[in-house]
């Protein structure tokens, strides 16, 4: 009898966290902290735009973004022979189910992503550009 009362409560303890997943698509459990996982440097490694995949140039592939632990952020992107490198400060909101992006330099900016995946290894941003398209950049890390 012990043995089942045990198992039924593995059972349900299992369906419990498998349900508790934050992310749209996982994970549905995790060790680490949702600041640990994002903290990083992140590529692109695929963009839908509408859904659609779009193919990514070399210079995509090139560029990077970096989440610092002390919520500042850094991003350098290629254009053939030059490179720009932006900076700012990231901070989360509605317990890391949102990121906020400011950019300070060298342009004044602000962006929201709702964040689809995070894994100690991969990053799902989302971000609907004035509800007319919808952005989806899947990041693993550098």
């Amino acid at each position: 009898m012990k043995k089942q009362s045990f198992l039924l409560l593995l059972i349900s303890s299992l369906f419990f966290f498998v349900s508790c997943g934050k992310y749209e698509d996982g994970p549905a459990i995790s060790l680490l902290s949702k600041k640990s996982r994002l903290v990083n440097k992140w590529k692109l490694e695929k963009y839908y735009k509408d859904g659609v995949e779009q193919t990514l140039s070399d210079d995509d592939k090139k560029g990077y973004m970096e989440i610092r632990k002390d919520n500042t952020f850094e991003a350098v992107s290629y254009f053939g022979s030059y490179s720009v490198t932006f900076t700012g400060t990231w901070s989360e909101d509605d317990n890391y189910s949102k990121i906020h992006i400011k950019i300070t330099s060298p342009t004044s900016e602000e962006e929201e992503y709702t964040i689809l995946r995070l894994t100690s290894d991969e990053l799902w941003l989302e971000r609907e550009d004035d509800d007319v398209h919808d952005d989806e950049y899947h990041f693993v890390t550098y």
